[in-house]
């Protein structure tokens, strides 16, 4: 869906399998490798994770602090070349917490919504709804634009890496 924080899609390469998956080791830093800092940044090895065979979980390395990046799974089939399977999510927490967050404020419009927030004693009543509702659009918004901008980039880092094209 394009306006969800995840994406699913193939990428197609006309490298053997065995070559892509060579490349896309290169391109990773496994987890405690000694290069342990989120942080830094090799452009010859732009992800941190795993890749085991065919089958691979990475996410890009960023000078910065995003919870929304993806985390990028997938796997690598063979075909006249290769096409790699791919899926791109939020980290498993950090969906947690959205939908936590989401929850709770979706909650306070429902209850906004049925007049529990208006008393009798307020002079002018609290325009709840309203601010609960802008609430969530900015929850969703900013969580949608955060994990879009970073899986194009990783996207489009992964096309090139893999001399591919998506499907």
């Amino acid at each position: 869906m394009k306006f969800s924080p995840y994406e699913n899609f193939v990428l197609r390469s006309r490298l053997s399998p065995e070559a892509a998956a060579d490349k896309l080791e290169k391109a990773v830093v496994t987890f405690g490798s000694g290069r342990s800092s989120a942080f830094s940044s090799d452009p010859n090895r732009p992800f941190r994770g795993t890749v085991s065979g065919t089958d691979f979980k990475i996410t890009r390395i960023i000078g910065y602090r995003n919870s929304f990046a993806p985390v990028i799974t997938g796997t690598l089939s063979g075909y006249p070349g290769t096409e790699l399977d791919i899926r791109m999510r939020m980290h498993t927490g950090v969906l947690i917490f959205c939908c936590i967050w989401m929850g709770a404020i979706g909650l306070s419009a429902i209850l906004a919504a049925t007049g529990f927030y208006n008393t009798a004693n307020a002079a002018v009543p609290f325009p709840m709804l309203p601010i609960c509702l802008f609430m969530l659009v900015a929850a969703y918004v900013m969580a949608t634009a955060g994990f879009k901008y970073e899986s194009r980039k990783s996207k489009n880092l992964l096309k090139a890496l893999l001399e591919a094209e998506i499907l």
